[in-house]
């Protein structure tokens, strides 16, 4: 019989990526501007597919669902 694995894990440590109070700052606003182009270029993708009648069709259905979750995960990550 194979022995069972006894590990257990009694703390976690969170350490920062860069100690630089600029360098965080110039991540920060990078990373905060992707996120925002992220949301509104799915925003704008849903927006103009809900405007437009000749846009309900299967397939932009298909990608406005495919925007929605892109918009969740990003917003959830």
């Amino acid at each position: 019989m194979a022995p069972v694995n006894q590990s257990a894990i009694t703390m976690f440590i969170l350490q920062n990526f860069v100690d630089d109070p600029w360098i965080q700052d110039v991540l920060f606003c990078l990373l905060f501007a992707l996120f925002m182009a992220a949301i509104a270029g799915n925003g704008l993708i849903i927006a103009t597919i809900h405007s437009s009648p000749n846009l309900h069709t299967p397939m932009y259905f298909f990608l406005v669902n495919l925007a929605l979750m892109d918009m969740i995960c990003t917003v959830t990550v």
